[in-house]
């Protein structure tokens, strides 16, 4: 038998037989992981372009199942796809400034919505920690703010790269390691060596 005729023998039994090539690819992918992904890192960069033109018409004729799709991914890989687009951002800031502008003018609205938005994780954030200054007991939201309870929070900041409150809310509000505290005693703290006015005076009154 020659090769082409061989090759048509198997094309033939393939069509005849798909969910028996279907168990077999997958049962070799379990078995091989390693070589799937070099044979699949290979086509991607061999056919990089291909790839992407079969992506573009599946999302065209399926958008609701895409939506779907990406809002699922999203959910499972957050920090994953909070890198992706913060590199994206990086490596096109010209098109960044031009999408975030043509979005700002088709909704009006936006800044409103934001506002609300970032109040609403501020509210949310606070609540979940206690809802008051755990030094004072100052309830007022409007006076209240989180706190690093072992300090850094600048560096924290700067490691995050975002809103804490929409930080803390991505990982679950962590326990350890923050408080609620009022705006006088959060920078008490920062201008006096870590500890609140009001804590110092009331421990060398204890001592006293």
């Amino acid at each position: 038998m020659s090769k082409e005729s061989h090759n048509a023998h198997i094309k033939a039994w393939r069509k005849r037989n798909p969910d028996k090539v279907r168990a077999y690819s997958r049962a070799w992918c379990l078995r091989n992981p390693e070589k799937r992904r070099e044979i699949d890192r290979k086509y991607y960069q061999e056919n990089s372009q291909k790839r992407i033109d079969r992506i573009k018409r599946y999302r065209e004729l399926n958008p609701d199942r895409d939506r779907i799709t990406r809002k699922v991914y999203c959910e499972r890989h957050p920090d994953r796809v909070r890198n992706t687009n913060k590199a994206w951002r990086v490596r096109n800031p010209e098109k960044r400034r031009a999408y975030t502008k043509a979005y700002a003018l088709m909704h009006p609205d936006l800044p409103e919505k934001q506002r609300l938005r970032r109040w609403r994780n501020r509210t949310e954030c606070i609540q979940e920690y206690g809802g008051r200054c755990a030094c004072c007991g100052e309830s007022e939201l409007l006076f209240l703010t989180i706190d690093h309870v072992n300090g850094g929070g600048t560096k924290h900041r700067e490691t995050i790269g975002s809103n804490i409150y929409s930080w803390l809310r991505r990982n679950n509000y962590p326990k350890e390691g923050y408080q609620v505290l009022c705006m006088n005693c959060n920078w008490g703290r920062s201008q006096n060596g870590g500890t609140c006015p009001h804590m110092q005076k009331t421990e060398e009154g204890k001592a006293s």
